[in-house]
Order: C-alpha cells, then structure tokens, then sequence
C-alpha cells in the first residue's frame, strides 16, 4: 500500500501534497486513507501474527500506520525526491524487525489482552 500512496502523491502537485498533509490538517488525508483500508488488512495480518486479539490488532495497526504516516510526512518535507522504493524497502525491514520482536515477546504480549 506504501507504493500506492507514494505512486498517487508522486504524481500529484507537490504544493497540492503539502496542502494535503500538512501537520497543522492532522495529517487527516493520510488517516483516512489507512482508516479505509484497515479492514481490509485485518485478515492478512491476523493470518501472519495468529495470536493476535481483535484489540492487540487495533494497537498494532496504530503502530505500523503511524509509522508509515511519519515516513510518507518525513519524504515530503525532504523535497518528495528521495528514492522511495529505497524507503518502501526501509519500511519493510523496520516492520520485519519489529515483527520479529513482537514474536519474541509474544508471551509477554498476549498477557496484555
């Protein structure tokens, strides 16, 4: 989904885009757009990360689209000419990781129910 967003945006009037998702709007354009698509992620990532409850889920998908809201906000404050399959493929490895990390702590989490 990060590609499509930086594919839209790239495409896009970067005065428009900086409207769009300026900090003082909330960064609501961006928000939006993954509170759409969250139900729709749901199933695969709780295919991925099996012990995960709805609420644990709710938290982690905070998490990661947060990030990926900072990510996207970081790009076009830096001039929107960064390469960003370089930044998608950073974004994927930060979120292995943390994938990883949460897997083993896994005990640790499911206490948090």
């Amino acid at each position: 989904m990060l590609r499509t967003v930086f594919e839209v945006l790239k495409g896009t009037d970067p005065e428009i885009v900086k409207f769009a998702i300026d900090k003082q709007n909330h960064y609501t354009f961006l928000e939006e757009i993954f509170k759409g698509a969250k139900e729709a992620t749901r199933p695969f990532i709780m295919q991925r990360i099996k012990w995960l409850t709805d609420t644990q889920f709710d938290y982690y998908y905070a998490y990661v689209t947060n990030g990926v809201i900072g990510i996207i906000s970081q790009w076009i404050r830096s001039g929107m000419t960064h390469n960003t399959d370089k930044i998608e493929k950073m974004f994927v490895l930060l979120l292995e990781q943390s994938k990883r990390d949460l897997e083993t702590r896994s005990l640790e989490f499911r206490k948090l129910k």
